[in-house]
């Protein structure tokens, strides 16, 4: 249940990859919302909910993954719904520049891993996103980071 942290717009992307899952509406955990991104697990796997999605099949990032693409193979939401198993299957030595090598992420854009442990802010929101957002800049004027 989102209660008012997110907004309709991720409300109704919940309920899409909960129908997904085939699980209860209400039943995927909302974790906190942060840089406009929504969090949730999805069997002990962070996904994120966008603001936004121009894809039928899309509005989810999947902040622990290196890579996947969101048209062809696989969308934005198959991502999500098998976030666990994709995880399962990436190396972990493979992840650089995008992706974790944990399957949580924190609110602090932080896995708890190596990878991503000494990072500056702005560089973790990177890794996790696969892009730095516009708006960034004015939030780490506000967190000093």
């Amino acid at each position: 249940m989102s209660d008012g942290i997110l907004t309709p717009t991720q409300a109704q992307l919940v309920e899409r990859l909960e129908d997904e899952l085939r699980v209860k509406r209400g039943s995927l955990p909302v974790v906190g919302k942060k840089e406009r991104y929504g969090f949730t697990m999805v069997n002990g796997v962070t996904v994120l909910i966008k603001r936004t999605s121009r894809q039928p099949r899309g509005g989810f990032i999947v902040p622990s993954l290196y890579s996947y693409t969101e048209i062809g193979s696989i969308s934005n939401l198959d991502a999500a719904a098998h976030a666990n198993e994709l995880f399962d299957r990436q190396d972990p030595v493979r992840v650089g520049r995008y992706g974790h090598r944990g399957p949580i992420i924190g609110l602090d854009w932080k896995c708890g891993k190596d990878c991503c442990r000494d990072e500056p802010y702005k560089r973790r929101v990177e890794r996790s996103l696969g892009f730095v957002p516009s708006q960034l800049d004015g939030e780490l004027a506000k967190t000093g980071e």
